[in-house]
């Protein structure tokens, strides 16, 4: 038998490049994502009407929905009329118009639109898990959901707003020829 000649393994072709997810696939995640969101948001609701729902997501004293919600703490900055259930669907809500808005149009400006509500949602969730953290010392996992679910939505946005094109009056002016 003859001894294998080098430059056979280099007329091997190149391993098959792995497909990025195109546009319409990130659309439908953000889609799925948001609609996921909101459903967290809702089961959040359901748990302060009724209690009894939350013991489901409660593991032990660390994460326990049901802390979380005897803490006292469950108004957004301590707005009596504001429960941070109610921030959670509203915001879901909002993004999933302006994100279905998008997906019909592909207008970037929809895409801006939803950076910015993801990205307030970044500093609301950020709020929310220093208070839980901090100052109740239990984690919601209904919440952790929700939290998790903005997270991957403004990254997806993100992506989208890369992969598109940008508007005329977005992109930089040409250079002079000198």
């Amino acid at each position: 038998m003859a001894p294998s000649d080098p430059t056979d393994e280099a007329a091997d072709p190149a391993p098959p490049r792995r497909r990025r997810l195109d546009a319409e696939t990130l659309y439908a995640l953000l889609i799925v994502d948001l609609i996921g969101g909101l459903g967290a948001a809702c089961y959040a609701a359901y748990e302060v009407v009724n209690p009894a729902a939350a013991a489901y997501c409660s593991v032990n004293p660390l994460f326990s929905c049901v802390n979380v919600l005897k803490s006292g703490h469950t108004k957004f900055l301590g707005i009596s009329l504001l429960p941070d259930f109610a921030v959670g669907i509203i915001g879901y809500s909002a993004m999933l118009v302006v994100a279905i808005l998008a997906y019909r149009t592909f207008d970037r400006r929809y895409l801006k639109l939803l950076a910015l509500l993801s990205g307030l949602g970044l500093v609301v969730v950020a709020y929310l898990v220093y208070t839980e953290t901090e100052i109740i010392g239990s984690v919601c996992l209904v919440c952790t959901t929700a939290h998790i679910l903005d997270v991957v939505a403004f990254g997806v946005t993100l992506r989208l707003l890369q992969m598109s094109r940008p508007e005329p009056e977005d992109r930089a002016p040409a250079a002079l020829p000198a």
